[in-house]
């Protein structure tokens, strides 16, 4: 992906506009850092089907930066925390999973 200086040139905007713009692709985990401050896109994961048991709530919330060493996550990539009624608490990461209601 283009420099920020690069985007600005080449869209006639600002380099802090640029600038921002990567800033919110990274924190949507749709772009990453590589060697050297190149921008990268990242290749999304296939997406699976999630259906929550019934009467289970999902919630979402960033990662940890625990979570997401144990995912392997890049920032901003949120997770979905589903409750069971049976108090069980499972997370999946929203880039790899998409909820599925029944019926």
């Amino acid at each position: 992906m283009p420099s920020a200086r690069s985007l600005a040139q080449q869209y006639g905007i600002t380099r802090e506009t640029a600038t921002k713009a990567h800033d919110i692709l990274r924190s949507e985990g749709l772009v990453t850092r590589a060697r050297g401050h190149a921008w990268v896109v990242r290749e999304q994961p296939e997406m699976r089907d999630l259906t929550p048991p019934a009467g289970a709530t999902v919630t979402a919330r960033p990662a940890t930066e625990l979570e997401r060493a144990e995912l392997d996550l890049p920032d901003g990539v949120p997770l979905l925390v589903v409750a069971d009624p049976g108090g069980g608490v499972t997370v999946f990461p929203a880039d790899r999973w998409r909820l599925v209601w029944p019926g």
